[in-house]
């Protein structure tokens, strides 16, 4: 076990001293001392005949070493936690000696291993190197191989196309005559076409035009009835209207009812007794209910 733990912070535990720098804690001591105050304490330096080495759990100095267990012992630990085990001991001193020529020959091995390693790292590395240097160079010869394979097809291609092109051109020369034939035929059917719907559809537009006609004659007729009826009902209007006023004339004075009174009765009652033309309206209204188009009729 160490006897100390270098760099710690805070301020010195010793009499009378606040250093802040340069503290050690001293396990035997249980202090962080500076280094003036560890020097007045003999804290440091190794003690007579051994290792400055301390059992923080006893507070003892390590005097032995159990090679059963490999751990460093103070005399309680020898007397109180191995006492009853099957342990074998060995003076603190010697013990280091002993597990120091074991790991110098460790470290020997481990030295001996690591010039291993950097040999056999120089071989991997002269490996990839080898194996990149040839597998680019099969590489580059496959590229090579590649891109004169694809030069040969490349003109090959070329040549095919030469031949599809000149092909296409002649069937396509010959499709051109045949269109330009076809385009010929299709306009002098098409002119066909018209005339002989042209021909069809003249008696249509005859019998369009007659029919127009008999409506047009129709409506002129009506038209002449209804004017004749508008004529009457104005005259008719006209009439009553002045009856009305002939009577409104002579009713408000009682000297004009003895006067004219007979006279108005009569020309009134015999206009007012004139019947309206109703009779007419409905005929034309009957007549013009009765005027049908018929698909088919007249043909």
């Amino acid at each position: 076990m160490a006897s100390e733990l270098s760099s710690v912070e805070g301020v010195c535990e010793g009499d009378e001293c606040k250093a802040n720098t340069d503290l050690t804690f001293y396990v035997k001591e249980k202090k962080k001392l500076c280094h003036d105050c560890a020097s007045k304490k003999e804290c440091f330096g190794p003690r007579k005949g051994g290792p400055n080495l301390y059992c923080e759990k006893h507070g003892k100095d390590i005097d032995l070493y159990c090679k059963t267990h490999g751990v460093a012992l103070c005399v309680s630990c020898a007397m109180i936690d191995h006492v009853e085990k099957p342990c074998m001991r060995q003076d603190i001193d010697d013990a280091i000696m002993d597990n120091k020529a074991k790991l110098n020959i460790l470290k020997e091995k481990a030295m001996e291993k690591l010039q291993l390693c950097r040999v056999h790292g120089k071989h991997i590395s002269q490996c990839r190197q080898s194996a990149d240097e040839h597998l680019q160079s099969i590489k580059d010869e496959v590229d090579s191989v590649i891109e004169k394979a694809i030069a040969r097809d490349k003109v090959r291609e070329q040549e095919d196309a030469a031949k599809i092109d000149q092909e296409i051109d002649g069937k396509n020369q010959k499709l051109k005559e045949e269109i330009r034939k076809n385009n010929e035929e299709r306009n002098k059917r098409h002119d066909e076409n018209k005339t002989n719907a042209e021909k069809r559809q003249e008696p249509i537009d005859n019998k369009h035009r007659d029919l127009y006609a008999d409506i047009q004659n129709i409506a002129q007729e009506i038209e002449r009835k209804i004017g004749e009826l508008e004529k009457s009902w104005q005259d008719d209007t006209k009439t009553t209207e002045n009856a009305n006023q002939t009577l409104d004339t002579v009713l408000v004075d009682d000297q004009n009812i003895v006067k004219d009174g007979h006279r108005v009765n009569t020309s009134v009652s015999d206009e007012l007794k004139k019947p309206l033309n109703e009779g007419e309206v409905k005929e034309i209204n009957r007549v013009v209910s009765c005027v049908r188009f018929v698909k088919g009729v007249g043909r």
